[in-house]
């Protein structure tokens, strides 16, 4: 505050102007700008909940690249800002924004371009402190504009929460805008959108490379290595930079490489070429550059260490940065306790204490944590990038010791277990060998850290190194193990669908062992029922839950007030099962079953189980339309449908996605009683709702999608629109090679369904060559899925080895044509032979 006496008072009057008044002034930032000075400032009603917006000062080369040194400018993103800047400044639908990226693409230093840029326009705008949840109920209150950025958002969902629950609950109609940085959307993303209406509204913006935006690679190249020059002069004085930037800049190296994709990788190359001697061939990788700029921090470690009196060799001073990155430490004790298991600080006498407590501090000024990293002593090496390659090269069983990692986790918190494996996960993609060590690492103590792997594999935008370390350990649970991590699991999520099946049937058996009649098994196998469907293993889903429900039977039996929801529940679950091995017949008895105990079940609770009797309704219809029991089969899906328009209008969230899911198999009942426009107004309703729910979390929502996009070009085709048809079915193939590229075993049959269909709508449209080539596409396909599953999937091959004869016959192909002939006849043999 600037505080003056006020002319023509005395002394009697003062006037306080705050200091935010002068800062937005232009002309007096201006004034501090000419003596030297920088306009930096840090909101007093935010203090606490964002970060100081000060640049971070380098201590060594590597710390140049870091996003809060603000070394380099920002280059190619100024269409990106000003499209962020109106959003910010305009009345947007949305007040969350997701903005993803892989590491290294400049996700963080845009974040703090954008929070710079919203400060200079007058709004209390910065990232927030790890820390600050107990601080977030401030934004309630705010009368002036407030841009909120959380960076690592996947890692903070509690406060990520924290701030949009405040933020759904307060009344003020002053904007605030909240942006959640991150490598991935996935199941975090998916599991915050189910909890907050704020996230499902919001909008996931990929951050692109750099150069699809802005200047090419050689031109990032030059230009850091220029501001690389002028500044490398505060580490080392003695050395002429800018002259070794020169010599940089007139021999580019070759830069095609992939990983130059990322702008980081640009920049370390062009940081690398500086420090090395001239002369020194600059043509590398970006791996062979992380390497050559490792070698040189080495000498800083080395220099500093030995300044502050630290008697090791470069090895042992290796080790402690490894484990100051690996599992980082929040304060002077957790951090002498971790050197305390690093080999060369070991010991109890008073030297080595010693020795560990000026390794500490050592490590703490040579990697202070990053304005995200608050609560941290230490920062460990980064950017990122960096530090994984670090930690996979001293990690790795080819080039350190791969025992090093179990060592110096022994013992540690919660929170550095968290770290380590979340940093391993991020590198193993790159270096797979740390997948095994990955599994090493929960097997030393599985019940510990099984579950914050979980957690880590949950976050992460490449799940798949821990998850696989996870499938490996299962076995290893014990029960409150299991069934704790089962707990946290997604509801559904294509990524982690084998986890899952895997941890559902450990417990399952370890259940089974322990009350092969309780409840808790009905409970276990229903589960492992439905993990397995999702996987596709439909024979095994029966098997597992007849078995429920020949358990839950007798339970209800004796005890109908307590286990009849349960026996509903497994009843359902059997219909579709049966429904999925093509037993109609008996899957309609199954389900008018489950109809009925559930309309008992609504009559006492309706608010209880009304979504149950929906849901049990709408495969009720399906069954009854594929015995061709039409008129009943639309009367079921009608009140299946009007049962989810209510339960939608109270809760979208929750009750949305069904809704689309009746509406789906409402436009199919409709269709088969040629009441084409209604169903068409239908289906065009359900893919407007599972667009919007795909593009906010496609993990969950793709294959609902691709679903409908199918049953949409069959309503297009009922209304001789052929060339809208055409457009619906090309865009769920699409959808379905997509899903089926990831998980052959679940979205094959689904992706050869659709090329059928496709292969239908060419055909109609005067089009035989590309239908030829869609359906030899779909044959191929058949023939797989009938080879593991010939009573399933023979008929199928058979209608698809008809169109594809019709077609070489239409081609002028007859020879060909006659071979499928053949085939086909011998499918037909085949199939009454089983008969």
């Amino acid at each position: 505050m600037i505080v003056v006496d006020t002319p023509g008072f005395s002394e009697g009057r003062l006037t306080a102007v705050p200091i935010r008044r002068l800062l937005d002034d232009p002309v007096f930032r201006d004034l501090i700008r000419a003596d030297g000075g920088r306009v930096d400032w840090e909101s007093v009603e935010l203090a606490g909940l964002l970060t100081p917006p000060t640049a971070t000062v380098p201590r060594t080369p590597a710390q140049l690249l870091r996003a809060d040194a603000e070394i380099i400018d920002l280059h190619g993103r100024e269409t990106l800002l000003t499209e962020f800047t109106d959003w910010c400044t305009s009345d947007f639908d949305s007040a969350v924004r997701l903005l993803v990226g892989p590491g290294g693409q400049g996700k963080t230093r845009f974040a703090r371009a954008l929070t710079a840029r919203m400060r200079a326009h007058g709004w209390l705008a910065g990232l927030a402190r790890p820390d600050s949840a107990g601080q977030v109920g401030r934004l309630a209150t705010q009368t002036r504009p407030v841009l909120l950025v959380v960076d690592y958002a996947e890692t903070r969902q509690d406060l990520t929460s924290a701030i949009l629950s405040t933020l759904e609950a307060r009344s003020s109609r002053v904007p605030v805008r909240l942006v959640l940085v991150a490598r991935g959307g996935g199941d975090w993303w998916d599991d915050l959108s189910l909890r907050h209406a704020l996230a499902d509204d919001g909008q996931i913006i990929p951050l692109p490379a750099v150069e699809i935006t802005g200047p090419d690679r050689t031109s990032l190249y030059t230009d850091a290595a220029s501001t690389f020059g002028r500044r490398l002069t505060d580490l080392d004085p003695a050395v002429d930079w800018t002259e070794r930037a020169r010599q940089v800049e007139s021999g580019i190296p070759g830069l095609s490489d992939p990983g130059y994709s990322l702008i980081l990788a640009i920049h370390m190359a062009a940081l690398t070429a500086i420090l090395d001697q001239p002369g020194t061939s600059t043509d590398r990788s970006p791996a062979q550059v992380a390497d050559r700029l490792l070698r040189h921090e080495k000498r800083y470690w080395t220099d500093t260490a030995h300044t502050r009196g630290i008697h090791r060799s470069a090895e042992s001073l290796e080790q402690a940065i490894a484990a100051a990155t690996l599992c980082g430490a929040t304060n002077l004790a957790e951090a002498t306790a971790i050197l305390a298991r690093v080999p060369s600080f070991a010991g109890d006498d008073g030297g080595s204490h010693d020795q560990r407590i000026r390794a500490a501090r050592w490590l703490a000024g040579l990697y202070p944590p990053s304005s995200d990293q608050a609560g941290q002593l230490w920062g460990g090496i980064s950017p990122d990038r960096l530090a994984e390659h670090f930690l996979a090269c001293h990690l790795s069983s080819h080039t350190g010791d791969p025992k090093f990692a179990e060592q110096t986790i022994v013992g540690a918190s919660t929170t550095q277990i968290y770290q380590a494996l979340t940093v391993l996960n991020r590198a193993a993609p790159a270096h797979p060998e740390l997948t095994a060590l990955l599994a090493t690492l929960l097997t030393g103590d599985p019940t510990t850290r099984a579950p914050i792997a979980l957690r880590v594999a949950i976050e992460a935008a490449d799940h798949r190194p821990t998850a696989d370390a996870l499938t490996t350990i299962a076995p290893r649970l014990d029960q409150p193990t299991l069934t704790a991590m089962i707990d946290s699991l997604p509801r559904y999520s294509l990524r982690l669908l084998d986890l899952a099946a895997t941890l559902q049937h450990v417990h399952t058996t370890r259940t089974r062992h322990g009350a092969p009649h309780h409840p808790n098994l009905a409970a276990a196998l229903n589960d492992l029922s439905v993990r397995l469907a999702d996987l596709g293993r439909s024979e095994e889903a029966l098997a597992a839950v007849e078995e429920a429900v020949a358990i839950r039977r007798r339970l209800a039996a004796d005890r109908p007030d307590t286990f009849l929801p349960d026996l509903a529940v497994s009843l359902s679950n059997l219909a579709n099962r049966l429904g999925d091995l093509r037993e109609p017949e008996v899957a309609l008895a199954i389900n008018e079953e489950a109809v009925a105990t559930y309309r008992r079940l609504v009559a006492d609770r309706p608010i209880a189980f009304l979504p149950d009797l929906a849901a049990v309704l709408n495969n009720l219809a399906v069954q009854l339309g594929n015995l061709r029991r039409r008129e009943e089969g639309l009367a079921a899906i009608e009140e299946a449908v009007a049962i989810r328009r209510r339960l939608a209008a109270d809760r979208p969230d929750i009750f949305l996605p069904n809704l689309a899911t009746s509406l789906n198999n409402l436009a199919a009942a409709l269709g088969d009683l040629g009441r084409h426009d209604e169903a068409l107004a239908a289906i065009e309703e359900a893919v407007a709702i599972r667009r919007r729910l795909a593009a906010d979390r496609p993990d969950t929502f793709l294959p609902d999608l691709a679903i409908s996009l199918n049953n949409l070009a069959i309503r297009l085709g009922d209304l001789r629109r052929r060339e809208d048809a055409l457009a619906a079915i090309q865009d769920a193939v699409a959808t379905y090679r997509r899903l089926a590229a990831d998980r052959p075993d679940t979205f094959l049959a689904n992706l050869a369904g659709s090329l059928n269909n496709l292969t239908i709508d060419l055909g109609d449209l005067g089009r035989p060559e590309e239908a030829l080539a869609t359906i030899q596409e779909a044959v191929v396909a058949y023939r797989r899925l009938a080879a593991d599953r010939p009573d399933a999937f023979l008929p199928n091959l058979a209608t698809a080895l008809n169109n594809l004869a019709d077609l070489l016959r239409a081609t002028g192909r007859h020879a060909e044509a006659k071979t499928i002939d053949h085939e086909r006849g011998a499918l037909s043999k085949v199939k009454n032979d089983q008969s």
